[in-house]
């Protein structure tokens, strides 16, 4: 027997053994494979041990046409390559023409290699200059956030520096106002002071202050100026003397020289010259009254004036007191044309 029928005979009896096996391990629903004895379902068309179909027809063809498959691969691979030596051969490519044609190839990739390396630098420098600007976009903005945060902290000094502006503009308003009521009461001093020293224009003043209800010192202007008022209603005294320069015949002037003389004097000679010139016969009587007007309306002496006010209430019959100027100036416009 040779090793061949040995090892055939082997595998039948593994075969046997193996059937015997698995007949044994059956179960109801089951049957045994047709080439490998293995137990499967029985309505299986496959065996899940060796993979085979238990159609014998659907086994054969799948073999066959498997060994049918591979021979008719392998013939076209054949014939492909017999093919492929055919045409190299009766197109006899010239070696030179290739090695010519490969050394381009190499060039060109050379060039290519170098156009990608010099690509690659600009690629670099791109990169760096793109770092640079996003470092300095990113400086950019930290300092403009660093110059938001500045301004809101501007704006904050701002807003204390405006209201401490506002308060000491305040301040100053009232320092002002206060200033103001100062220079007030010092103007107020000088025109009562100027007011005892006989001066018609501070007693006018002084008048118009205490009429004026909406003056600081109105009330305290009414009290110097009433008592300035009472302490010239005196009765009128006629016949003062006094003495004349020398050289000057007061009875040789005419009205108009008396009235410049009248003034050119010291204000406590005035009520001297008024009472002269009333007492002169060659003047008519319309025009000393008109002489008394002109002093009541125009002169700077409160004396002068209280002297002529006096006189010209004397000559009219009028019920007042002496600095009643705008009473007796009224009252004149009004009988004037009765004195011609």
């Amino acid at each position: 027997m040779t090793d061949q029928g040995q090892i055939n005979k082997n595998r039948a009896n593994n075969i046997r053994s193996m059937t015997a096996k698995s007949i044994a391990k059956m179960t109801s629903g089951q049957k045994q494979c047709r080439y490998c004895s293995q137990p499967i379902g029985a309505s299986a068309k496959v065996c899940y041990h060796c993979g085979r179909y238990q159609n014998r027809f659907r086994q054969y063809l799948r073999t066959e046409v498997i060994g049918v498959v591979v021979l008719l691969a392998s013939i076209i691979i054949m014939s492909i390559a017999f093919y492929h030596f055919r045409t190299a051969k009766s197109e006899r490519i010239d070696t030179s023409d290739a090695l010519e044609q490969a050394r381009k190839a190499e060039r060109a990739a050379s060039a290519a290699l170098e156009q990608v390396t010099l690509d690659a630098k600009k690629t670099s420098q791109l990169k760096q200059q793109m770092e640079a600007q996003i470092a300095a976009v990113d400086s950019a903005a930290s300092e403009a956030s660093r110059a938001i945060w500045l301004s809101g902290e501007l704006s904050k000094k701002n807003d204390e520096i405006k209201s401490k502006f506002a308060s000491l503009d305040s301040k100053i308003e009232e320092a002002d106002e206060k200033l103001q009521q100062v220079r007030l009461i010092n103007e107020f001093m000088m025109t009562v002071v100027a007011t005892q020293t006989d001066d018609r224009k501070a007693f006018d003043r002084l008048k118009g202050w205490a009429e004026d209800d909406s003056f600081l010192l109105s009330r305290q202007a009414k009290q110097v100026w009433q008592k300035t008022f009472n302490e010239h209603c005196l009765f009128y005294v006629p016949g003062l003397k006094g003495k004349w320069l020398e050289g000057i015949e007061p009875f040789s002037l005419t009205l108009e020289e008396l009235k410049g003389h009248y003034q050119s004097v010291e204000s406590h000679l005035k009520p001297v010259i008024i009472d002269y010139i009333l007492e002169r016969k060659d003047f008519s009587e319309w025009e000393k009254m008109e002489f008394l007007v002109d002093v009541l309306k125009n002169d700077d002496s409160i004396d002068a004036v209280d002297f002529a006010g006096r006189a010209f209430r004397k000559r009219t019959g009028l019920k007042g007191a002496a600095l009643e100027v705008d009473y007796f100036v009224n009252w004149w416009d009004e009988n004037k044309d009765s004195f011609k």
